[in-house]
């Protein structure tokens, strides 16, 4: 049985200087996008080919939600993804600062998380000890501690600035 909160066909909600909250609710096939001064906050909620896409939030921060098959956290100038399952995208061009904690990776998962920023964008992932991670990065600086990693590729056209490893099997 589905949960009350569930977006089942393609939606697409565009905003702009909004405070978007969702919590405890299932999305699949829908995608939603809040520019300029907006902040996502989303909590306990499943998204299935959905996600923020390009979202250029202030603040993003997603808490204990299941990013699948291709989601996307969006590109906010900052973020927090923190205790979820993130098999997607995650930054872009204008984003800054991304932390991503307890982060964990289905075994069976085939779709990569992709780190996406500028020069600019500082990532810190810690994976809390989890395994099977595919992770793409195609830019920024980039720290990753804690992880197994099943697979991990950097792009050579990217502008990396730094890649520092701690603790990760690879």
């Amino acid at each position: 049985q589905e949960p009350k909160n569930t977006v089942k066909s393609l939606a697409v909600i565009v905003c702009s200087d909004v405070s978007l909250r969702i919590a405890n609710s299932t999305f699949l096939n829908a995608l939603l996008v809040a520019h300029d001064n907006s902040t996502i906050y989303a909590t306990n909620s499943t998204f299935t080919r959905s996600g923020f896409g390009s979202s250029s939030a202030k603040v993003i921060y997603i808490d204990n939600c299941k990013l699948l098959e291709g989601s996307d956290a969006g590109s906010g100038e900052i973020m927090v993804v923190k205790d979820s399952v993130l098999c997607g995208g995650v930054g872009g061009r204008e984003s800054k600062e991304i932390y991503l904690a307890g982060l964990s990776w289905p075994e069976n998962n085939t779709r990569k998380t992709v780190l996406y920023g500028s020069a600019n964008t500082k990532f810190f992932l810690d994976g809390a000890n989890a395994k099977n991670a595919l992770i793409n990065i195609l830019g920024g600086t980039v720290l990753l501690r804690n992880v197994g990693v099943r697979k991990l590729l950097v792009s050579s056209d990217a502008s990396i600035d730094k890649l520092d490893l701690q603790n990760v099997t690879i």
